[in-house]
Protein backbone atom coordinates (compact mmCIF):
# COMPACT_ATOMS: atom_id res chain seq x y z
CA UNK A 1 0.00 0.00 0.00
CA UNK A 2 1.42 2.96 -1.21
CA UNK A 3 1.86 6.52 1.06
CA UNK A 4 -0.86 8.29 -0.90
CA UNK A 5 -3.42 5.51 0.16
CA UNK A 6 -2.98 5.17 3.58
CA UNK A 7 -3.23 9.16 3.75
CA UNK A 8 -6.85 8.92 1.92
CA UNK A 9 -7.77 5.76 4.22
CA UNK A 10 -6.64 8.10 7.53
CA UNK A 11 -8.80 10.80 5.96
CA UNK A 12 -11.97 8.70 5.18
CA UNK A 13 -11.86 7.40 8.83
CA UNK A 14 -11.42 10.55 10.58
CA UNK A 15 -14.63 12.00 8.65
CA UNK A 16 -16.51 8.55 9.51
CA UNK A 17 -15.24 8.84 13.32
CA UNK A 18 -16.71 12.94 13.03
CA UNK A 19 -19.64 12.32 11.46
CA UNK A 20 -20.33 9.10 14.02
CA UNK A 21 -19.70 11.40 16.61
CA UNK A 22 -21.84 13.93 15.58
CA UNK A 23 -24.82 11.39 15.54
CA UNK A 24 -24.45 10.79 18.43
CA UNK A 25 -24.66 13.71 20.13
CA UNK A 26 -27.38 14.49 17.83
CA UNK A 27 -29.68 11.51 19.74
CA UNK A 28 -27.83 11.79 23.39
CA UNK A 29 -30.53 13.04 25.98
CA UNK A 30 -29.44 16.44 27.43
CA UNK A 31 -27.65 16.11 30.82
CA UNK A 32 -27.72 19.97 32.24
CA UNK A 33 -30.76 20.48 34.38
CA UNK A 34 -34.30 22.50 32.93
CA UNK A 35 -33.88 26.05 34.21
CA UNK A 36 -36.62 26.62 36.84
CA UNK A 37 -38.97 29.70 34.95
CA UNK A 38 -42.05 29.71 37.43
CA UNK A 39 -41.98 30.08 41.34
CA UNK A 40 -45.05 29.41 43.57
CA UNK A 41 -45.99 29.04 46.86
CA UNK A 42 -43.88 25.46 46.26
CA UNK A 43 -40.41 26.29 45.42
CA UNK A 44 -39.93 30.05 46.80
CA UNK A 45 -37.32 30.79 48.20
CA UNK A 46 -36.96 31.34 52.21
CA UNK A 47 -33.25 33.89 51.62
CA UNK A 48 -30.77 35.28 49.33
CA UNK A 49 -27.19 33.96 49.19
CA UNK A 50 -25.07 34.24 51.60
CA UNK A 51 -22.95 37.04 50.61
CA UNK A 52 -21.94 40.26 52.19
CA UNK A 53 -24.24 43.55 51.37
CA UNK A 54 -23.09 46.01 49.70
CA UNK A 55 -25.24 49.09 49.29
CA UNK A 56 -25.91 51.30 46.07
CA UNK A 57 -24.75 54.47 45.38
CA UNK A 58 -25.42 55.72 42.38
CA UNK A 59 -29.17 56.81 42.09
CA UNK A 60 -29.57 57.36 38.31
CA UNK A 61 -31.79 54.51 36.28
CA UNK A 62 -33.48 53.43 39.39
CA UNK A 63 -30.63 52.47 40.93
CA UNK A 64 -29.88 49.67 38.27
CA UNK A 65 -33.10 48.39 37.86
CA UNK A 66 -35.73 49.31 35.81
CA UNK A 67 -38.92 47.29 35.15
CA UNK A 68 -40.24 47.85 31.63
CA UNK A 69 -44.01 46.60 32.22
CA UNK A 70 -47.18 48.55 32.55
CA UNK A 71 -45.83 51.64 30.56
CA UNK A 72 -42.66 51.88 31.95
CA UNK A 73 -40.42 52.74 29.17
CA UNK A 74 -36.85 51.26 29.13
CA UNK A 75 -35.13 54.45 30.78
CA UNK A 76 -38.08 55.21 33.31
CA UNK A 77 -37.95 57.01 35.73
CA UNK A 78 -40.64 55.69 37.70
CA UNK A 79 -40.40 52.95 40.76
CA UNK A 80 -44.19 51.39 40.20
CA UNK A 81 -44.44 48.09 38.80
CA UNK A 82 -48.30 47.69 37.06
CA UNK A 83 -49.72 44.22 38.11
CA UNK A 84 -52.01 42.59 35.19
CA UNK A 85 -55.17 40.33 36.71
CA UNK A 86 -53.88 37.46 35.79
CA UNK A 87 -52.88 34.33 38.03
CA UNK A 88 -49.66 34.11 36.30
CA UNK A 89 -47.71 37.38 36.81
CA UNK A 90 -44.46 38.59 34.60
CA UNK A 91 -42.06 41.34 35.02
CA UNK A 92 -39.49 41.96 32.87
CA UNK A 93 -36.69 44.43 32.45
CA UNK A 94 -32.69 45.04 32.47
CA UNK A 95 -30.47 45.88 35.87
CA UNK A 96 -26.85 46.58 36.36
CA UNK A 97 -24.35 47.06 38.79
CA UNK A 98 -24.96 50.63 38.69
CA UNK A 99 -21.53 51.77 40.63
CA UNK A 100 -19.40 50.39 38.40
CA UNK A 101 -21.36 50.41 34.57
CA UNK A 102 -21.35 46.65 34.20
CA UNK A 103 -23.31 43.37 34.08
CA UNK A 104 -24.80 41.75 37.40
CA UNK A 105 -24.76 37.53 37.60
CA UNK A 106 -28.13 37.47 39.69
CA UNK A 107 -31.37 39.08 40.32
CA UNK A 108 -33.89 38.10 42.80
CA UNK A 109 -37.20 39.83 43.91
CA UNK A 110 -38.27 40.22 47.07
CA UNK A 111 -42.16 40.14 48.37
CA UNK A 112 -43.69 39.23 51.68
CA UNK A 113 -39.81 38.05 53.10
CA UNK A 114 -39.83 35.53 50.16
CA UNK A 115 -37.53 35.51 47.18
CA UNK A 116 -37.92 34.41 43.41
CA UNK A 117 -35.22 34.13 41.54
CA UNK A 118 -35.24 35.79 37.79
CA UNK A 119 -33.95 34.41 34.68
CA UNK A 120 -30.71 37.02 34.44
CA UNK A 121 -28.80 37.37 31.02
CA UNK A 122 -31.26 38.42 28.20
CA UNK A 123 -29.83 40.56 25.46
CA UNK A 124 -29.85 44.56 26.11
CA UNK A 125 -27.37 45.87 23.09
CA UNK A 126 -29.41 48.65 23.27
CA UNK A 127 -29.10 49.54 26.90
CA UNK A 128 -25.40 48.75 26.67
CA UNK A 129 -24.84 50.97 23.77
CA UNK A 130 -26.70 54.12 25.44
CA UNK A 131 -25.50 53.57 28.80
CA UNK A 132 -21.81 52.64 27.59
CA UNK A 133 -21.86 49.59 29.67
CA UNK A 134 -18.76 47.49 30.59
CA UNK A 135 -18.86 44.29 29.46
CA UNK A 136 -21.64 41.97 28.37
CA UNK A 137 -25.07 43.17 26.80
CA UNK A 138 -26.95 40.45 28.37
CA UNK A 139 -28.66 42.62 31.36
CA UNK A 140 -32.26 41.61 30.68
CA UNK A 141 -34.45 39.93 33.15
CA UNK A 142 -37.86 38.44 33.51
CA UNK A 143 -39.65 36.96 36.74
CA UNK A 144 -42.17 34.82 36.09
CA UNK A 145 -44.33 33.36 39.09
CA UNK A 146 -47.74 32.86 40.73
CA UNK A 147 -50.39 35.89 41.96
CA UNK A 148 -50.27 34.46 45.04
CA UNK A 149 -47.01 35.15 46.30
CA UNK A 150 -48.16 39.04 46.32
CA UNK A 151 -50.24 37.85 49.25
CA UNK A 152 -49.11 37.76 52.56
CA UNK A 153 -50.08 35.55 55.58
CA UNK A 154 -53.66 37.34 56.01
CA UNK A 155 -54.69 37.64 52.19
CA UNK A 156 -53.26 41.17 51.84
CA UNK A 157 -51.09 42.43 48.88
CA UNK A 158 -48.03 43.51 49.13
CA UNK A 159 -47.46 47.20 49.33
CA UNK A 160 -43.72 47.10 48.29
CA UNK A 161 -41.62 44.50 45.99
CA UNK A 162 -37.78 45.55 46.06
CA UNK A 163 -35.13 44.03 43.91
CA UNK A 164 -31.54 42.24 45.05
CA UNK A 165 -28.32 41.44 43.14
CA UNK A 166 -25.48 39.75 42.93
CA UNK A 167 -22.46 41.08 41.68
CA UNK A 168 -20.66 39.60 38.66
CA UNK A 169 -18.13 37.97 40.52
CA UNK A 170 -20.81 36.46 42.71
CA UNK A 171 -19.38 37.62 45.94
CA UNK A 172 -21.82 40.36 47.29
CA UNK A 173 -25.00 41.05 47.17
CA UNK A 174 -26.53 44.58 45.71
CA UNK A 175 -29.46 45.97 47.82
CA UNK A 176 -31.94 47.16 47.72
CA UNK A 177 -34.27 48.51 45.00
CA UNK A 178 -37.82 49.10 46.28
CA UNK A 179 -40.79 49.36 43.96
CA UNK A 180 -44.12 49.86 44.62
CA UNK A 181 -46.78 47.66 42.93
CA UNK A 182 -50.08 48.99 41.80
CA UNK A 183 -52.61 46.47 41.17
CA UNK A 184 -55.01 45.95 38.24
CA UNK A 185 -58.51 44.71 38.43
CA UNK A 186 -61.15 43.90 36.57
CA UNK A 187 -64.45 45.43 37.20
CA UNK A 188 -65.98 44.00 40.35
CA UNK A 189 -68.61 41.98 39.40
CA UNK A 190 -71.01 43.20 42.49
CA UNK A 191 -74.53 44.76 42.65
CA UNK A 192 -74.83 48.66 42.42
CA UNK A 193 -76.32 50.31 45.33
CA UNK A 194 -77.10 54.26 45.34
CA UNK A 195 -75.50 56.80 48.07
CA UNK A 196 -77.97 58.97 49.53
CA UNK A 197 -76.00 61.18 51.37
CA UNK A 198 -74.90 64.23 49.27
CA UNK A 199 -72.24 65.18 51.99
CA UNK A 200 -68.81 65.12 52.30
CA UNK A 201 -68.46 64.20 48.56
CA UNK A 202 -70.90 61.17 49.05
CA UNK A 203 -68.30 59.86 50.96
CA UNK A 204 -65.02 60.61 49.03
CA UNK A 205 -63.17 63.38 49.74
CA UNK A 206 -59.64 64.21 48.09
CA UNK A 207 -57.37 66.12 50.44
CA UNK A 208 -54.30 66.47 48.38
CA UNK A 209 -53.21 66.15 44.60
CA UNK A 210 -49.53 66.16 43.52
CA UNK A 211 -48.88 66.14 39.57
CA UNK A 212 -52.82 67.63 38.71
CA UNK A 213 -54.87 70.08 39.97
CA UNK A 214 -58.40 69.63 41.60
CA UNK A 215 -61.34 71.86 41.40
CA UNK A 216 -63.56 70.62 43.61
CA UNK A 217 -66.47 73.05 42.91
CA UNK A 218 -66.92 71.25 38.84
CA UNK A 219 -65.51 68.15 39.81
CA UNK A 220 -62.24 68.34 37.39
CA UNK A 221 -58.92 67.16 37.61
CA UNK A 222 -56.72 68.31 35.31
CA UNK A 223 -53.43 66.39 34.41
CA UNK A 224 -50.27 67.47 33.86
CA UNK A 225 -46.95 65.89 32.59
CA UNK A 226 -46.46 63.38 35.69
CA UNK A 227 -47.79 60.61 37.80
CA UNK A 228 -50.42 62.03 40.07
CA UNK A 229 -50.47 61.13 43.31
CA UNK A 230 -53.77 61.47 45.08
CA UNK A 231 -54.88 60.91 48.95
CA UNK A 232 -57.96 61.27 51.43
CA UNK A 233 -60.28 59.66 53.09
CA UNK A 234 -63.31 57.47 52.47
CA UNK A 235 -66.72 56.40 54.33
CA UNK A 236 -69.95 54.91 53.65
CA UNK A 237 -71.87 57.72 54.83
CA UNK A 238 -75.48 56.24 54.63
CA UNK A 239 -74.99 53.74 56.77
CA UNK A 240 -71.81 55.38 59.29
CA UNK A 241 -69.36 52.55 58.79
CA UNK A 242 -66.12 52.13 57.09
CA UNK A 243 -66.28 50.69 53.64
CA UNK A 244 -65.51 47.27 52.20
CA UNK A 245 -62.93 48.48 49.72
CA UNK A 246 -62.79 51.32 47.31
CA UNK A 247 -61.81 51.13 43.73
CA UNK A 248 -60.13 53.72 41.27
CA UNK A 249 -61.62 53.61 37.35
CA UNK A 250 -59.79 54.49 34.17
CA UNK A 251 -60.90 53.16 31.12
CA UNK A 252 -62.03 49.11 31.31
CA UNK A 253 -59.71 48.80 34.72
CA UNK A 254 -60.09 49.07 38.39
CA UNK A 255 -56.99 49.98 40.55
CA UNK A 256 -56.43 49.92 44.20
CA UNK A 257 -54.89 52.62 46.39
CA UNK A 258 -51.89 51.68 46.93
CA UNK A 259 -51.69 52.25 50.69
CA UNK A 260 -54.70 52.43 53.43
CA UNK A 261 -54.09 53.79 56.40
CA UNK A 262 -55.96 54.79 59.51
CA UNK A 263 -57.72 57.75 60.31
CA UNK A 264 -58.92 58.51 63.97
CA UNK A 265 -59.79 62.20 62.97
CA UNK A 266 -62.14 61.22 60.40
CA UNK A 267 -63.77 58.37 62.66
CA UNK A 268 -63.78 60.74 66.09
CA UNK A 269 -65.55 63.20 63.53
CA UNK A 270 -68.19 60.77 62.66
CA UNK A 271 -68.06 59.05 66.05
CA UNK A 272 -66.63 55.66 64.45
CA UNK A 273 -65.29 52.92 67.11
CA UNK A 274 -62.15 52.28 64.99
CA UNK A 275 -60.13 54.59 62.84
CA UNK A 276 -59.25 51.26 59.91
CA UNK A 277 -59.31 51.35 56.64
CA UNK A 278 -60.30 55.12 56.31
CA UNK A 279 -57.46 56.75 54.83
CA UNK A 280 -55.91 56.25 51.55
CA UNK A 281 -52.82 57.44 49.13
CA UNK A 282 -52.49 56.12 45.27
CA UNK A 283 -50.54 56.48 42.71
CA UNK A 284 -51.61 56.58 39.67
CA UNK A 285 -49.33 56.03 36.47
CA UNK A 286 -50.01 59.37 33.73
CA UNK A 287 -49.56 56.84 30.83
CA UNK A 288 -53.08 54.94 32.28
CA UNK A 289 -55.60 57.87 31.30
CA UNK A 290 -54.38 57.85 27.94
CA UNK A 291 -56.41 54.71 25.84
CA UNK A 292 -54.44 52.26 23.17
CA UNK A 293 -54.36 54.88 20.66
CA UNK A 294 -53.08 57.88 22.93
CA UNK A 295 -56.52 59.60 23.68
CA UNK A 296 -56.98 60.70 26.92
CA UNK A 297 -59.84 59.13 28.66
CA UNK A 298 -62.82 62.05 29.82
CA UNK A 299 -63.17 61.05 33.41
CA UNK A 300 -62.02 58.93 36.46
CA UNK A 301 -64.12 57.37 38.59
CA UNK A 302 -64.11 56.24 42.32
CA UNK A 303 -66.10 53.16 44.09
CA UNK A 304 -66.75 52.08 47.66
CA UNK A 305 -67.51 48.78 47.98
CA UNK A 306 -69.60 48.55 50.81
CA UNK A 307 -69.53 45.94 53.80
CA UNK A 308 -72.44 44.23 52.55
CA UNK A 309 -70.67 43.25 49.10
CA UNK A 310 -72.66 46.13 47.16
CA UNK A 311 -70.68 48.56 45.12
CA UNK A 312 -71.94 52.23 45.41
CA UNK A 313 -72.53 54.25 42.63
CA UNK A 314 -69.30 55.79 40.80
CA UNK A 315 -68.54 59.38 42.22
CA UNK A 316 -67.37 60.86 39.35
CA UNK A 317 -64.41 63.43 38.00
CA UNK A 318 -63.72 64.97 34.56
CA UNK A 319 -60.08 65.01 33.21
CA UNK A 320 -59.20 67.81 31.62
Amino acid sequence: MNKNTIIKCSLFLSYLILIVTIICLWHQEPTTPELNLFYNQENVLASLPDYPNRHINKQNWNKGVNVECGGNSRLSKNKFIIIEPCDSISIYGWAIDNDRNCPVSEIYMEVNNKYIKGIYGLPRPDIKRELKIQGSSSIGFVFHFDRTLLKNENGEYSQSIKFHMVDKEEKMTISAVEYTPIYKNERPNLPIRKINSPHWGKGLVIERIYGATLDNDTKTITLGDEDIHIGGWYLDLDNNQQVKNMYIAVGNYFYKPNFISDRQDVANLFGLNAPKNIGFDAIIPQYIFRDEKGKQFEYIEFFLEDQNGYICEPIKFNLK
